[in-house]
């Protein structure tokens, strides 16, 4: 297939890197100092804690989308917060319409793309990924992809996508997209926790705070979407409902020794790389955080661990000079009576 990737970020990276290892015609569309560094020395992708065995994989990069020639497929690697404009973009250089895979954390993309593409498939991302370079990638799981579509009469493209990419990565057909991604908002509640801490920038002193912030706000996130009428999709390297349940209930000293070992296999989050990787103002936290709050409004729920969170990483992005607070803080702050 031809593929073009809108956005070369980590996720975007992975993807469009792994599809061209499979053979698949692929050009990312991505900054002017981006698509050079892509273009001269190609991208380098590795498994986690495997950098010595990077894999240098050649690739075409362009920085106007009117380079990137006849597409089948339109891969939308970019964040909800930028999502309109590139979309506008887009279906103003494009001549003809090709398959649009929208792979944003959220539910806003369902939106805004019905409004300028009649072809969008919706990919869920079970799998992590950063940046360590421009063009230096690293993952730590090849996958999965869940693929769904809000429109009956594109099952066909969604399974020929899941057919294509299963060719690079593990890729499956979601029959129940909305639910499946709520349940992938659910997950990434603990984005703004880890980015409040500054996980990937600082060591984390105080397991058990630490531990505390993410479980309660996702126990409390977990009810409101079964409040809501939520059912749960598994996701693939996550936890499970059981476990998050399990999580606020367990003894101390049980729950402590599981969350340490599995915080070792925890990465920086997206929000996490805008904050202090990419310095950018804008992050996900309406998109995540807000709609879980507007969500718990909705069906009067008192969610009020995630009501501070969402105050409080509000008040820190205001900040002209962000720094990590420290876990005790926050739990402190969440906790507060």
């Amino acid at each position: 297939m031809r593929i073009v990737i809108y956005g070369a970020g980590a996720i975007g990276a992975s993807v469009g890197g792994w599809l061209a290892e499979a053979g698949h015609t692929v050009t990312f569309l991505a900054r002017p100092e981006n698509a050079k560094a892509l273009n001269e020395e190609g991208l380098c992708l590795h498994l986690a804690g495997q950098k010595a065995a990077l894999r240098r994989i050649p690739i075409r990069a362009v920085s106007d989308l009117g380079e990137a020639g006849a597409t089948e497929v339109l891969v939308l690697a970019v964040k909800n917060y930028d999502l309109d404009a590139t979309a506008r973009e887009i279906k103003a250089k494009m001549d003809r319409e090709p398959i649009v895979v929208a792979l944003q954390n959220g539910l806003e993309n369902q939106s805004i793309l019905p409004r300028y593409f009649a072809r969008v498939v919706y990919g869920v991302v079970c799998f992590n990924a950063w940046r360590d370079a421009p063009n230096v990638v690293g993952y730590q799981d090849k996958g999965p992809i869940m693929l769904g579509v809000l429109d009956d009469a594109l099952v066909a493209d969604r399974d020929r996508l899941v057919r294509a990419f299963s060719r690079a990565f593990e890729c499956r057909a979601e029959p129940r997209l909305t639910d499946a991604v709520k349940c992938k908002m659910l997950i990434n509640l603990a984005n703004s926790v880890t980015a409040l801490v500054g996980l990937g920038v600082r060591p984390i002193e105080d397991l058990a705070a630490m531990r505390k912030c993410i479980a309660h706000v996702l126990y409390e996130g977990m009810q409101v979407l079964q409040r809501a009428g939520v059912r749960e999709v598994p996701l693939a390297n996550t936890p499970s409902w059981r476990a998050i349940k399990a999580s606020v209930g367990l003894p101390s000293f049980v729950a402590d020794r599981i969350f340490a070992r599995n915080l070792k296999k925890v990465r920086m989050s997206s929000m996490g790389q805008d904050v202090y990787m990419l310095k950018r103002g804008a992050t996900e936290l309406e998109s995540l955080n807000g709609y879980f709050v507007r969500l718990a409004d909705s069906v009067g729920f008192d969610a009020r661990y995630n009501r501070r969170l969402y105050a409080i990483t509000r008040e820190w992005l205001a900040q002209p000079d962000i720094r990590p607070m420290h876990e005790a803080e926050l739990w402190a702050r969440l906790d507060q009576a």
